[in-house]
């Protein structure tokens, strides 16, 4: 068995998966937990990718289109998915209604348009296929 967390969740969730509570549950946190994003999962995805999906699936309420750079000033908030959720709630009239919603578009979207999946998460999905054959 193999934990896929947030980074940010060795220290955010009353430290659930800080490496402490996993060795005091019998689990060893370099083998049996996978840490993604640079904090969290929505990381991954660069401003471009928020960008596009945004555009094809959110659009803002003023007409105009969504740009990168409106998704890299949020990149230097405490919890960047929840400033990127509240940008789209806010900013379209078909925003998502939360993060599950949000993440759930961009892995529909990469599949729809043949998007590369980010080099990051093919790494992610490289180790658990590891862990699955261990």
């Amino acid at each position: 068995m193999v934990f896929l967390v947030d980074q940010d969740s060795r220290t955010a969730a009353k430290h659930i998966f800080s490496d402490e509570n996993m060795k005091a549950r019998g689990f060893c946190p370099e083998n049996d937990a996978l840490y993604i994003g640079d904090q969290e999962f929505e990381d991954v995805f660069s401003d471009q990718e928020w960008t596009d999906v945004a555009n094809r699936h959110w659009r803002r309420v003023d007409g105009e289109n969504w740009q990168a750079a409106h998704i890299a000033e949020l990149r230097s908030q405490k919890k960047f998915s929840d400033a990127l959720l509240g940008l789209f709630k806010s900013g379209s009239y078909d925003g998502p209604a939360g993060k599950p919603v949000m993440s759930n578009r961009m892995a529909l979207d990469l599949k729809e348009n043949n998007a590369d999946v980010p080099p990051k998460l093919v790494k992610i999905f490289e180790r658990l296929v590891e862990k699955a054959n261990y």
